[in-house]
């Protein structure tokens, strides 16, 4: 179900006026939909927490399921009787409340999505092409062109890598048509929403370090072959391969790996191992020597990784997905 920008404000509004602490709305949305506020919304204010909620459940289509929700929480508010009167046609002069249908979530269909025009995105994309491949369930060449549309709107096609002020400054409709798209193309399968709840959950149940917990995720969602160099092997572009919840996108995760760093630096290696071998004669120096290079090259990997880890968890934690 898709809001007017007038149908967002007046159930934001309502929301506020029959839950006004952020405990209340906590509560109706554990009792009546079996979902984590936290998990699901962000935002410094009540006010900002309830439009990201209304966004989240709108881009799952679950505005429905929201607003009955919180009219059996709250039954008499006015306000959010109003809201269902006019978004949803209830009419509920009486104490009678229309209970949800589903805490599950349900998406649009991919033709409802807008993927042209400004509903779609800030900066003109056209998110045609990615509809359609999604719509044949092609998941390898669709995540090949997620990625190219990510590199178009950051203006990074030609050196086809992203950094963490591209993921932080990534216009805010475009990622969520992107997600939405996904979403409805996979039932709720894959997308980088499913992601970021996997990521909460790991989080949830680890007391480990955001590296430790991003390997977890990484082993979760089963990014094989996503190497140092960020190459990603054919069994993740094979459309036959079993994939689990949240493996794709994976592309743009490569894309915050530096190809060029990593050839500098094992170039770097490669011509100080020739200059050892050929000025050492000393077995025990020559052993010394690699293995004083393997840990300088072991070093700026790893150092690698976990800037890209640290980049993708920036996309992850984003109060708009």
């Amino acid at each position: 179900m898709y809001l007017s920008g007038q149908q967002r404000k007046e159930l934001q509004n309502a929301l506020i006026n029959a839950f006004p602490k952020k405990s209340s709305l906590e509560q109706m949305l554990d009792y009546g939909l079996d979902k984590k506020l936290f998990a699901i919304a962000g935002g410094d204010d009540l006010r900002e927490i309830v439009f990201n909620l209304i966004k989240k459940a709108e881009a799952e289509n679950w505005v429905r399921d929201l607003i009955t929700a919180a009219l059996k929480e709250n039954p008499e508010n006015p306000k959010l009787k109003n809201v269902a009167k006019k978004i949803l046609g209830f009419n509920l002069s009486s104490n009678e409340v229309i209970e949800p249908q589903s805490s599950v979530a349900s998406y649009p269909k991919l033709s409802e999505i807008p993927v042209i025009g400004n509903k779609a995105s800030e900066v003109e994309a056209n998110y045609t092409k990615l509809r359609n491949l999604l719509e044949k369930k092609e998941f390898g060449k669709a995540d090949l062109e997620t990625l190219r549309i990510i590199l178009w709107i950051s203006r990074r096609e030609k050196g086809k890598h992203l950094n963490r002020i591209d993921i932080e400054n990534f216009p805010e409709l475009d990622l969520h048509t992107m997600n939405q798209l996904w979403l409805a193309g996979s039932d709720g399968k894959f997308g980088f929403s499913v992601q970021k709840k996997i990521w909460i959950e790991i989080q949830e149940k680890s007391s480990g370090t955001s590296k430790e917990n991003f390997d977890r995720f990484t082993k979760k969602v089963i990014w094989v072959g996503v190497g140092w160099s960020g190459e990603i092997t054919q069994a993740n572009l094979d459309e036959k391969r079993p994939k689990p919840e949240g493996h794709l996108p994976v592309q743009l995760y490569t894309a915050l790996m530096d190809p060029s760093l990593n050839f500098f630096y094992s170039m770097i290696v490669f011509c100080a191992w020739i200059f050892v071998c050929s000025t050492v004669q000393n077995l025990v120096a020559y052993l010394l020597g690699f293995v004083i290079l393997f840990c300088v090259l072991w070093f700026r990997w790893s150092k690698e990784k976990e800037k890209r880890q640290s980049t993708y968890l920036s996309l992850l934690e984003r109060k708009d997905l």
